[in-house]
Formats: structure tokens, sequence, C-alpha cells
């Protein structure tokens, strides 16, 4: 299987420009965003921010239910509908070219 190769520093920045969409600080951002059970750090959003690091999987359904935010949006820059995966999908099946076995 084909891995998504995430861009992190794209990621980062749609990160920090939904932080400053909602005029929080850093601090204030983290407070809300819970990850393995406890409170984000600062270090960890900061970390994200500056595309040091990806977010967890944790981080980001936090993100999803606390700002009602499209987790393809933030990861690709844009929403993923299943009419674009269909149509890509089928796209990538037209290409492949199914021949009868050879019979010995």
């Amino acid at each position: 299987m084909k891995e998504i190769p995430f861009k992190k520093e794209e990621i980062g920045k749609r990160v920090r420009l939904l932080r400053e969409k909602f005029h929080l600080t850093e601090s204030s951002f983290v407070s809300k965003i819970i990850v393995d059970g406890g409170k984000c750090s600062v270090s960890m959003l900061n970390r994200i921010e500056n595309g040091k690091q990806l977010p967890t999987s944790e981080f980001l359904w936090s993100i999803k239910e606390t700002f009602g935010v499209n987790i393809d949006e933030l990861l690709f820059g844009k929403k993923i509908t299943e009419v674009a995966l269909l149509s890509e999908l089928r796209n990538k099946l037209s290409l492949i070219h199914i021949s009868e076995p050879t019979r010995l």
C-alpha cells in the first residue's frame, strides 16, 4: 500500500492559521486539545506549527471535535469528498489491464 506523503510544514501552517482564526494564544489553544488522555503541550504545538512534527491522530481528532474542522482540510488543504475519491479510483482502475491467463 502506498504511503501518503504528508507535508509537515503545510500542516503546521494550517494548524497555526486555525489557532489564529480563533484568536487563541498557544497556551489557550492547547488547553482545549486532549492528547494521550491529557492536555497537549505548548512545545508539541510549537513543533507541529513549525513543521518539525506531524500531529498525532488524537491531536487531529481533538481539533475536529473542538473546532469543527475537517481533518482532510488540515492534512491536505482541501475537503476530500466521496465523489472525488470515487472519481480518482475510477481513473486508476481504468488504467489496469486484466489479461486472460496463459494456458499451457
